[in-house]
This record gives C-alpha cells, structure tokens and sequence, in this order.
C-alpha cells in the first residue's frame, strides 16, 4: 500500500522529521512504531519537486543563466524566465562549528524573471501546495520575492 492511505500502513507510519542534519542513529532506531522514514513529506521537499517539474523542460535546452556569485559563498541563477535560484552557502556547520547564520539581501539582483511576486519553493508544504499558497515562512527565511520590471529583485 502507499505511504499515504489509512491503516496499518498509512501516515501514522511515518518518523517525525529529524532536527538535526544528517540525522543521528538514535532517530532511527528511537521510534519503532514509525518505521518508514517519509522524507516526501518533510517541508521544503514538496516545494522542490514543484521546482523540478517546472524547470524540467528548461535544464535541457540550456536555459540555465548565471545571475550572481560572490566569495561570501552566494551564488545565483535563472531557468529561462520560469524560475530562480538563490543560494546561500553561508550558515553555522553543526559539525565544525564554524561558519555564521546570516540571510542573503537579494535586493539589487537580476533575477531574469518578469515582473511579479514569487514565492519561496523550497519553504513550501504540503499544505502550502494544497492551498496554492506562499509559505509563510522562518526568521532570516526569504519567502515572498518581489521583481520589478527590470527583472531586478525589490525585496
């Protein structure tokens, strides 16, 4: 049966998702009533199979338009005009230690998309998707991204 469905089976089945990456042994092996680890529903995952099927036409015809990198480990890139990536290789690493949480101001990048409001894709739910909604996002979390008529990023 599905991961999906009702019954011995179903949802109930699932792990929790873990708070830590990559996830520790004890996550796997604390909770025996809920065996199957169901990463589709974790959030973020929705939102990036949404973004792979958007942009699957697009990868293969080359439409893949550098848009910015800088040595403070930023680096962005458009998808023809379906889609926008911004990349932010700052943050704490749990492992080293080193490395600091600081958002990324995408103020004053070209994005190369048309004028518009975008939502944040990898932020998104389940029920985000369901509901064709924005996600409302986390501190220092950029959600909702507004281009002007330039193809610049506004906020």
């Amino acid at each position: 049966l599905p991961v999906f469905e009702p019954g011995p089976y179903g949802p109930d089945r699932c792990k929790e998702m873990p708070e830590h990456t990559p996830a520790i042994s004890e996550w796997d092996e604390q909770d025996k009533e809920r065996p199957w680890v169901c990463e589709h529903r974790w959030p973020g995952i929705p939102g990036m199979i949404k973004f792979r099927k958007l942009t699957g036409g697009s990868w293969s015809r080359g439409d893949l338009t550098p848009r910015h990198a800088d040595e403070s480990g930023h680096v962005a890139f458009s998808i023809g005009v379906d889609a926008f990536a911004a990349l932010n290789r700052n943050g704490r690493n749990w492992r080293s230690q080193m490395g600091v949480d600081t958002p990324w101001d995408l103020v004053g990048v070209n994005t190369g998309l048309p004028e518009g409001v975008y939502c944040n894709l990898a932020e998104m739910s389940l029920d985000d998707l369901a509901a064709h909604r924005c996600p409302t996002g986390r501190p220092n979390v950029t959600v909702n991204l507004v281009v002007g008529p330039d193809g610049v990023a506004l906020s």
